[in-house]
């Protein structure tokens, strides 16, 4: 039966099936398939299993039916938020992971998307030496913050377009999926997130002469990006770890894993005051820095710098 049984898996006649066998100590449940098969499905089968042998060990030890069923209903744990003004509300655990999800889902498109077509962009200037005309008509650290505040500014002309248009079609779902308390906070981090990235993108889409480097830079920079994506489970289970603290003041990180523990209710108004600010010194510093790099690198052809010429450029430029 058993290789029957296998055949009509692997030709495809059965999704899977449940294989009950027994040895000299116990019962052994497997559940055959191609792959791993659904793990909803398989928990649901291990649970009604495990119920069964409970019932069956309380029967054979003469404990009423009833007794029984009382002792091997299980409780159902509720998450209830306690807030400073007294209040109390449910926390759902799907609720803050999908805010969560998608603000930084959110950010990460709209700063790969507006990231690669700003480096892009100065590809192209630099190719057509376009750049060396608009640099004679203005300084090239003017040109540089233009450019990211104009982009700032359409991206955030654009993030309020998608939203208004989500809420309408969504309707009633769009207050389960999105969270607006504390948005000028949440917006603040943003804001100064994508401008930290953004002046980034400017400074080493700058040094960059052909597609390839292009692509390369667009590259490292989605998978420093991509990192709080993938930690979101975890970070939402345990937003108070050690790790997550530090990482919610280390410039590069402090955007989302503080949207997420804005969510959560785990950052205290006196950390806000700390990375707030770091924040904002980090935009002005990060925007020095692309400045300097900005200036030589837009004329700068052939071969991409190294790290060590880049360096000396922040030495020796004004």
């Amino acid at each position: 039966k058993k290789k029957y049984s296998n055949k009509e898996v692997l030709d495809k006649k059965l999704e899977g099936y449940l294989l009950i066998s027994k040895n000299d100590t116990a019962n052994i449940f497997e559940y055959r398939s191609t792959g791993f098969g659904n793990f909803k499905n398989l928990n649901r089968l291990e649970s009604a299993f495990n119920e069964i042998r409970r019932q069956q060990i309380a029967v054979s030890a003469g404990i009423p039916d009833s007794v029984a069923k009382s002792i091997m209903k299980g409780v159902s744990m509720n998450n209830v938020k306690v807030t400073i003004a007294g209040q109390e509300e449910e926390m759902d655990f799907g609720k803050q992971f999908f805010s969560s999800f998608i603000g930084i889902i959110v950010l990460f498109f709209v700063l790969m998307t507006m990231g690669g077509t700003l480096i892009r962009s100065l590809l192209e200037e630099k190719s057509n030496r376009l750049i060396e005309i608009i640099v004679s008509s203005c300084k090239s650290s003017e040109l540089m913050l233009g450019k990211i505040i104009g982009l700032t500014l359409l991206v955030l002309t654009q993030l309020a377009v998608w939203s208004l248009l989500g809420i309408a079609a969504a309707g009633g779902a769009a207050v389960y999926i999105i969270s607006i308390e504390n948005l000028l906070l949440i917006l603040t981090y943003f804001i100064s997130g994508f401008f930290l990235y953004v002046a980034i993108f400017v400074g080493i889409g700058s040094i960059v002469s052909t597609e390839q480097e292009a692509q390369q830079i667009t590259g490292y920079m989605s998978m420093l990006l991509i990192f709080p994506v993938v930690i979101l489970v975890p970070l939402i289970q345990n937003p108070d770890m050690m790790i997550v603290k530090v990482l919610s003041y280390f410039p590069l990180t402090t955007t989302p894993f503080m949207m997420v523990r804005i969510n959560l209710g785990s950052a205290l108004w006196w950390e806000h005051l700390i990375a707030i600010p770091l924040m904002f010194l980090s935009v002005l510093v990060m925007v020095k820095i692309s400045a300097k790099i900005f200036r030589i690198g837009i004329l700068s052809y052939g071969k991409m710098p190294g790290l060590k010429e880049i360096i000396n450029w922040l030495k020796y430029a004004e």
